[in-house]
Parts: C-alpha cells; structure tokens; sequence
C-alpha cells in the first residue's frame, strides 16, 4: 500500500491537490469504484477535477488487548487454564505495529457521483491477529475438552466420597436407630459438627454460600436410609 507521503507527491506531481479527511463517503451502488490510483488520477484529469480526497483505516490496538473487564467475565475454572495464554497475547498485542494501515480510501466526486478507488492491506490476518473477544473464544474452545474430562473427574471423585460416606452411616449405630425423620434431619446436623466426616461433606457444599448444604445432606440422609430399610425388609 502506497505511504502517505508518497501518496501525496504521487497526487500534487500530477498537478491535482490531495486533501486528508476523517472519513469519505460511503460506498453505495451508485459508486464508481475504479481500480488503481493511476485510474482515478486519469478520471480526473479527463474530466476537469483537480482534488482528491483520501483517508487511511487503521486497527484500534484496543479492540486486541484482552482487559481486566473481559478477563474478569470469563468463567473461573477456564481463566485458570488460559490465563497464562492471555498475558502472552496481550504482550504480542503490545509489540504490534498499529501505524500500519489496512485500508487506504481515495475519492472525488463527478456529477454528484462518488467515484474512488481501495487499498487493502490486511497484514492482521497474515499473523493470525484476533481480536480480544475472539482470542477469547478461540481459547475457551480449545479448553471444552479439557474442562469436561476435569468436571467428569470431579463428579466422579464427589460419587466416591458419598459411597464412603454411605458405608460410615450403615456402619454407624446411631443412624441406624434413625427411625423418622426428624431423628434423621437431627443426625444430618451431627454430621456437619462431626469433625470424623468433615473429609466427606465435599459434595454436599453450596458453590453459591460454600458451605454445607442441609437439605442437600438430609436427602442424602433420606437415600440412604431407605436403602438400609430396602435391605431388612
């Protein structure tokens, strides 16, 4: 893509005057989109047209550094996994040269028609540059399987602490004369100030309060007892 400087000389050497601008028109239909940069000059001069107007598109390197807000929304147990990942991208992020246009926009008007030509340079995509939300996802997919073999995991190891937890109640005397409910709620209680199953209270914790919930421990409690009572009968 020809440089600004240069673009400007190439422009005043042809005795038209190039003129810098915020945006240009926008394309529509009705656009006369010509191909090159020595096209449009001809254009003009054919036709009696000494300014052109032009304006550089650049990346917003802001659109590419992973935030603290962004960061922050990202659900923890994948942070954990890529967040390693993420310091490295925001440190590429930071070397990147932003100066370097991806698209330069030339154009002048003919009888209320927009007439222009476009340089693209999308060295972005050359080096595989992804936005922060797309670097985002781009690493939480490539975690979906890692994070469901670890949950798989988890749930298993939970299962393995309740039938631990199992075996200690029918071996205990004390839930076995449980016989109503309220008597089984009171052992569920006793379980939770019982320093000997603190170890198998795990599954039983509330991801919200982080502590024991009881009504989940009393339906286990309930489980439990009607399989003692399935067994004598």
């Amino acid at each position: 893509m020809v440089q600004q400087e240069e673009l400007v000389k190439i422009i005043e050497e042809e005795g038209l005057s190039a003129f810098e601008v915020l945006q240009t028109p926008k394309i529509s239909d009705s656009t006369i989109v010509l191909k090159e940069l020595s096209d449009i000059v001809r254009f003009c001069k054919m036709n009696d047209i000494r300014n052109l107007f032009y304006n550089y598109i650049y990346l917003d390197k802001d659109d590419y550094i992973i935030h603290d807000e962004i960061q922050e929304d990202i659900e923890k147990d994948i942070y954990k996994l890529i967040k390693k990942e993420i310091k490295e991208h925001n440190k590429r992020v930071e070397t990147i040269d932003f100066t370097r246009p991806v698209m330069l926009k030339i154009s002048t008007i003919f009888q209320n028609t927009l007439v222009c030509i476009l340089e693209s340079d999308y060295w972005h995509e050359e080096i595989n540059l992804l936005t922060a939300e797309d670097m985002v996802d781009y690493l939480q997919e490539n975690y979906e399987d890692v994070l469901e073999q670890k949950e798989n995991e988890r749930q298993e190891k939970l299962e393995q602490i309740k039938n631990e937890l199992r075996e200690y109640m029918l071996n205990d005397e004390t839930f076995l004369i449980c016989s109503n409910k309220s008597l089984r709620r009171n052992y569920a209680e006793t379980l939770i100030n019982n320093k000997k199953v603190k170890k198998y209270l795990e599954p039983f914790i509330s991801e919200y309060s982080r502590e024991v919930s009881i009504t989940s421990l009393v339906m286990f409690v309930e489980v439990v007892w009607a399989e003692y009572r399935n067994r004598r009968y």
